[in-house]
């Protein structure tokens, strides 16, 4: 070590050159650093998705989902998988075990489904799978106009997509919300009966007359030319036109117009998108992974900018969501907290150590900020949130190095020693204790990047980045300080001028803590019993809510086949919404889901009677309004209105959840086999759980029955007849849901040509005639098959296997969700709920799994931190001793989360156990002092003394640099770091305190001198 820093000295202006290129280097990567809202997760989860048309939900369930999770579990890694079986649609959620290598998992899953599709029923189509669920949208933006159609917004938005292609770190863009028209064919039954033609014939008749077949070639004049068949059909002229046979009664020719009316309708509509109540067009953008979001976004906002500019006025084109802007604003923030932090530091050391050293100890934090920009760079750490939270929290420790090696070449210097000579054995003599500090910390850290789970995986860039910059903040204090102390340092001039107040208070309290040693542990172990009761007290919390200013609704219809009553509940819902002067913008989705706006938000399948509405409130709007307010509180209030007002279908108002998306804080599962016993027990439980107080908004996802017809063949009356399952079926369908039987291009593009009949009740079903393929007959349906009504489940919802449920609830405020699931469980006896199992699935779970992995990690930091103890002191007392720091640190954290009135969340938990390895920073110092002052021969006591007096500047120093570099996080109002911040703020203080006093006293009471001799008490001289 003496070598490198004499190098570096000696080539002081190479040293300082080397510097100052990492410093423009580290620069460069800071602004080429991709930047993101929030950390990039793999969740190991799939959606797959099947569409079996007109399939009833237990034809889906049974002819399906049971195939496709019996493949699923043939993928290493299977967790479980949740299903929907829908009508016409089987959805199934594929979960792997964490840590699962999730693409070949992914390439699996796709080899299997190619694999399982031809065992699926013939009319099922294509498998579909989604293993990029956590992909979210960076742009979105809306174009509605009064005066323009679906199809002039489609359009403009295609325009616009083109405008925007091309442009460096966008991935791609999609437009959504398009409502398709059609030509639609319907033919009247009764003319279809009299004239003995089927559905079918029409159907292939529509599909041979719209043909273009290559025909070959022909020779001409020598030479062969192609020959094309003119087949297409051109307008709905000629498809009204089209000959469909002879009349039996008249023998005349008729055409496709005396059976059918041929006009054009709007499709049938499966998804829309509304603005502020309008119909609209979405523009969807996804920018590419570990690019900078910033400058692709500064690019796509000039071509928007520039296309609206182009456009007529009375067509709106609105951003609802910009990814860019808001990166740019949270990284904007963070950036300003952290020199807040640095000049907030900077002043501590300027007031504690004087210009120069100030000056020379300052230059530990950019150096050490700026090169660890470009391990962030090297690791693919992107810059968000996390990692400059990560930075934040870093900063304070930076430059306690630094401190401690200026303070021994100081000394060096003031005893007389040559500059060179100074700086050299000054910064050797303290590299190991600054090591085995720098150490702890890490080892301290860096089990947190091990955590298992999706969690740990969002806070792992923040482990990380401490350790890079710490280990950076070391070799820049042990090449880079000396060199500077040798250009700039002196012996120091000013005298000393007695001990200061704070000073002289704890060396009474430390020999008042000698004195009544008793007592004083009396004292510490009150303090640690109200600690734990203090601890037990906190309400306990995985994540908070996102910091954004946006809300979003989720809306369920009572009917689940129309899209029209789930569209007039959004209307409802608008009306409402309209009258708050608050929100700002209201983007609604009916038939489905958003396009995911946000990293946790949950996947909504498509489905007619489902919607979502994401909301941007005003918050400067908000917190002016009221003091105090926040948008939870706000959501509650939206919540409370649209419950008194709407009928015919649930709303539910949520906040965005952060790290993993949890749903309702508690849930409890309901599996059986008999989905009767499910829906009863679900209600019952509901009524139950609404009653326990604390909760609200209390649910369940269980989908009554709903009333259908139902076909019913007579199998010996059809077969009779010459009908099989297949005619009876097929005409049904094309009479019914119709069918596309082919495409004709017009002059503005492609149109479906949909047949289908004008059968409108049950009895024109009954009369309709189905021909036999056999007999060429046609027979009454109702002849051959019973028309009943009957009720079935509209969806059927599994989970491992298991016909599932799930009754949920909200949390009021003021209330935890451990708390209320533990009243819940008392009041459930399972022998009241027979052939139901009960599986609780919300906060709690997640708290359990994750405070769990923590407190494994804590146990190895506890281990890695004594083992670098062990091997610096080569004691095995000594570094337990030094331990004990950690619960002065523990009492400190807990009280300041509980008279503050923080949630123990996630992140404060691991605030708390890393502190495990700061803290013991200052038992290091005072312990490696006692022990040098004892081998020149003085008493444990008088050595106690001596290394709180003489190690007080330091140890403070150190401390309130760390604390005051924290100041700007727990100011800043960020849900995610302000409990962090303060457990760390008030864990350091309190144990710093009480190390003083403490770790001495104990040591006094451990060690003994090796002759005892009668030693006066060291006087305690006055203040000046």
């Amino acid at each position: 070590m003496r070598q490198w820093i004499h190098a570096a000295i000696t080539n002081r202006k190479i040293t300082l050159f080397i510097l100052m290129l990492l410093i423009m280097t580290g620069a460069f990567s800071f602004y080429e650093s991709p930047r993101q809202e929030y950390p990039e997760i793999n969740a190991p989860v799939a959606m797959i998705t099947v569409i079996y048309p007109g399939a009833s939900p237990a034809d889906v369930e049974e002819r399906v989902t049971t195939k496709v999770v019996s493949t699923l579990e043939e993928i290493e890694g299977y967790d479980y998988a949740y299903t929907y079986s829908y009508n016409s649609v089987s959805v199934t959620f594929l979960r792997l075990v964490y840590g699962t290598d999730v693409d070949a998992a992914w390439q699996d899953l796709e080899d299997k489904m190619d694999d399982l599709q031809p065992e699926l029923p013939p009319e099922c189509q294509a498998i579909q799978t989604n293993t990029d669920l956590v992909e979210t949208a960076g742009l979105m933006v809306t174009l509605t106009g009064e005066n323009y159609s679906y199809n002039e917004l489609n359009d403009v938005a295609i325009q616009l997509k083109d405008a925007l292609k091309g442009i460096q770190g966008v991935k791609r863009f999609e437009i959504l919300g398009k409502q398709e028209r059609e030509i639609v064919v319907e033919a009247d039954y009764r003319k279809l009966n009299d004239l003995g033609i089927s559905m079918r014939e029409l159907y292939g008749l529509l599909q041979a007359q719209n043909v273009e077949i290559p025909s070959g070639q022909i020779e001409a004049q020598g030479a062969k030319v192609n020959l094309r068949t003119s087949g297409r059909l051109k307008n709905q002229e000629e498809i009204r036109n089209l000959v469909v046979g002879v009349s039996p009664q008249t023998g005349q020719t008729v055409f496709l117009r005396e059976i059918a009316e041929v006009s054009f309708r709007d499709a049938d509509t499966a998804y829309k998108i509304l603005q502020d109540g309008k119909n609209a067009i979405l523009l969807t953008g996804y920018f590419q992974k570990n690019k900078n979001v910033v400058l692709a976004g500064e690019e796509v906002n000039a071509v928007i900018d520039s296309f609206k500019a182009s456009m007529p006025e009375d067509l709106v084109i609105e951003s609802v969501l910009d990814q860019p802007e808001n990166v740019r604003q949270s990284v904007n923030t963070f950036m300003v907290n952290l020199l807040q932090g640095v000049a907030f530091v900077l002043i501590v050391v300027l007031l504690g150590m004087g210009l120069k050293n100030a000056l020379i100890v300052s230059t530990a934090i950019p150096a050490s900020i700026m090169i660890s920009f470009i391990f962030m760079g090297f690791f693919g750490i992107e810059l968000h949130q996390i990692s400059i939270a990560a930075l934040i929290v870093a900063l304070g420790m930076l430059v306690d190095n630094a401190i401690v090696i200026i303070d021994a070449i100081q000394v060096r210097l003031d005893e007389g020693l040559e500059r060179e000579e100074a700086c050299i054995s000054g910064a050797r003599e303290v590299a190991v204790p600054v090591l085995t500090s720098t150490l702890t910390t890490i080892g301290a850290f860096l089990p947190f990047m091990l955590l298992p789970s999706i969690a740990g995986e969002y806070i792992a860039s923040l482990p990380s980045i401490i350790m890079i910059s710490l280990s950076v903040s070391y070799l820049v204090a042990i090449l880079v300080i000396p060199s500077l102390a040798y250009m700039f340092l002196g012996p120091s001039r000013k005298k000393s001028g007695g001990k200061g107040v704070i000073r002289l208070f704890f060396e009474r309290a430390l020999l008042a803590a000698f004195r009544f040693r008793a007592l004083t542990l009396v004292l510490v172990l009150a303090t640690l019993g109200f600690t734990v009761y203090a601890a037990l007290s906190l309400n306990l919390k995985f994540f908070p809510y996102a910091d954004t200013d946006r809300i979003y609704i989720d809306l369920r219809s009572e009917n689940v086949s129309s899209i029209e009553i789930t569209e007039a509940l959004v209307q409802d819902v608008h009306k409402v919404l309209s009258q708050d002067p608050l929100i700002l913008s209201e983007t609604t989705a009916v038939g489905g889901g958003l396009p995911k706006f946000y990293n946790t938000l949950p996947i909504v399948p498509n489905s007619n009677d489902k919607a979502q509405m994401m909301l941007r409130i005003d918050m400067a709007a908000l917190e002016a309004k009221e003091s105090g307010a926040d948008l939870e509180a706000y959501a509650a209030a939206l919540q409370h209105e649209l419950d008194q007002v709407l009928t015919g279908g649930q709303v539910s108002v949520k906040l965005l959840e952060q790290a993993e998306p949890i749903g309702a804080p508690v849930q409890l599962r309901l599996l059986g086999n008999d989905l009767d016993q499910l829906g009863e027990a679900s209600e019952r439980l509901q009524q139950l759980i609404s009653k326990v107080e604390g909760t609200e908004k209390t649910d369940t996802d269980f989908e009554n029955r709903v009333f259908e017809y139902v076909v019913r063949p007579d199998l010996v009356l059809a077969g009779s007849s010459g009908l099989t399952q297949y005619d009876l079926q097929s005409e049904i369908s094309l009479a019914l849901r119709g069918q596309a039987a082919t495409t004709i291009r017009l002059e503005d593009g492609d149109y479906d040509v949909r047949l289908k009949s004008n059968i409108s009740s049950v009895d024109e079903l009954r009369s309709f005639g189905i021909k036999s393929s056999a007999s060429e007959l046609k027979i009454p349906l109702g002849a051959v098959a019973d028309v009943a009504l009957a009720s079935e489940y509209a969806v059927i919802k599994s989970y491992k296997g298991n016909l599932a449920t799930v009754v949920m609830t909200d949390i009021a405020p003021g209330y935890n969700a451990v708390d209320i699931q533990r009243e819940i469980v008392s009041l459930i006896d399972p022998v009241d709920y027979p052939g139901i199992q009960f599986k609780f699935d919300g906060e709690n779970e997640k708290i359990v799994e994750n405070f769990g992995n923590i407190g494994s990690s804590a146990v190895l930091a506890v281990m890695l931190v004594y083992s670098v103890l062990l091997f610096q002191f080569r004691s095995f007392t000594q570094p337990l001793l030094i331990l004990l720091t950690i619960p002065l640190s523990a009492i400190g954290s807990f009280l300041g989360l509980y008279f503050l009135g923080f949630d123990l969340s996630f992140v404060a938990m691991l605030g708390i156990v890393s502190l495990l390895g700061i803290v013991v920073n200052n038992a290091i110092v005072l312990i490696d002092f006692i022990n040098t002052e004892r081998a020149e021969g003085k008493s444990v006591k008088i050595s106690c003394i001596d290394a709180v007096e003489k190690r007080f500047r330091p140890i403070m120093l150190t401390t309130i640099t760390t604390v005051i570099g924290l100041v700007p996080l727990a100011l800043s109002g960020s849900a995610l770091f302000v409990p962090m911040s303060v457990a760390l703020m008030s864990g350091l203080m309190v144990s710093t305190l009480l190390t003083l006093i403490i770790i001495p006293m104990v040591y006094l009471w451990t060690h003994r001198d090796a002759v005892p001799t009668p030693v006066e008490e060291k006087p305690v001289n006055e203040a000046p």
